[in-house]
């Protein structure tokens, strides 16, 4: 993957420098059309391991201007910012990676064994804090049965007796935990 952006690298800085073309030919066609390739790739190459869109963000010099900037770039987008982000033009602009949230505010939570909590454990985790959605993050855990229960309401298995109930809040791209554990 890195190999791969250093030689398209390359191959921009080549034909810039060889094709005659002004300062602002460059800045409003060349810059913009790189950073949107090397977006794409950067969700492509995380495909599976981690989710983020990312959103232009303005110039951000370090993590406490990110801490102020990406949560209002995320929402505006209907997202959730997990603390990543980048320059991608020194000095000019950066972008904000964001992605699926959990809310577990309401929730009925039962006894559950350790694999149940293992399993449990790597569902949440995959949403809260790598910004799957809950049908990548039932995919991380293998062998859920993610099923789709009624409306917005969804199901995977932990165990033969227990399983997670949860809504899918596709447009605050959020899992909004109902029960854990238990047999729906």
């Amino acid at each position: 993957m890195l190999n791969f952006l250093k030689v398209l690298k390359g191959v921009v800085s080549y034909f810039s420098s060889k094709v005659q073309t002004s300062k602002k030919f460059r800045k409003r066609l060349l810059l913009p059309f790189s950073s949107l390739i090397v977006c794409y790739l950067v969700l492509v190459g995380f495909s599976g391991k981690t989710f983020a869109i990312d959103f232009p963000a303005g110039p951000i010099s370090n993590n406490n201007k990110a801490k102020e900037e990406c949560p209002k770039v995320c929402r505006n987008h209907h997202y959730h910012w997990h603390g990543q982000w980048k320059t991608t033009v020194p000095g000019r602009e950066s972008v904000c990676g964001c992605g699926w949230a959990l809310d577990k505010k309401g929730a009925k939570f039962n006894p559950l064994n350790k694999a149940e909590q293992s399993k449990f454990d790597k569902f949440q985790n995959a949403i809260a804090n790598k910004g799957l959605s809950a049908k990548d993050a039932a995919d991380e855990i293998g062998d859920s049965n993610y099923k789709k229960l009624q409306g917005n309401q969804y199901q995977i298995r932990l165990s033969k007796n227990n399983r997670v109930t949860f809504l899918v809040e596709d447009d605050t791209h959020t899992v909004k935990l109902k029960i854990v554990g238990g047999h729906t």
